[in-house]
């Protein structure tokens, strides 16, 4: 009897440690490749989608783009702030930016309903690219891929 409840106290306060590593935080290597200025070279949506309201589901979004929405540039300075701008006027909106998620998430606001989230799937010195993750009411889940290159 002394073995049994000896036996049961010894595999019954055996603690199963834990084999995942802690994930690793990209919050400082991907800020210092994210200063600076970055403009939009591609996009594309998953699944299929009629972004032009043409009737046509398309996956090339950066295709449906009006001129001037091609040529935004994001710049993201030091101190979480930056600007979004367009080639096509002179107009820009300010931004507040940060990351999160151990650095993979870029949180970018430009005022009352207009934030967004980027994660990013890839970034070095010249390239970043991104997924968004869009929820409308039809029930689907679209993937839009972004890929910026810097200036």
């Amino acid at each position: 009897m002394k073995h049994l409840l000896l036996a049961l106290l010894i595999f019954c306060s055996c603690k199963k440690e834990s084999t995942t590593p802690p994930p690793i935080d990209y919050t400082a290597q991907n800020t210092a490749l994210l200063l600076g200025k970055w403009q939009l070279n591609a996009s594309t949506i998953l699944p299929a989608y009629d972004i032009d309201g043409n009737g046509t589901k398309e996956t090339d979004r950066y295709a449906a783009l009006t001129v001037c929405n091609r040529t935004f540039v994001f710049n993201f300075t030091d101190g979480s702030n930056g600007v979004i701008k367009t080639n096509c006027t002179e107009l820009f909106k300010s931004m507040y930016w940060h990351l999160t998620d151990y650095g993979v998430t870029i949180n970018w606001h430009t005022g009352i309903n207009s934030d967004a989230q980027e994660i990013i799937k890839n970034i070095n010195s010249t390239t970043l690219e991104t997924n968004v993750l869009l929820y409308p009411p039809d029930g689907l889940t679209y993937t839009i891929t972004n890929t910026y290159s810097k200036l």
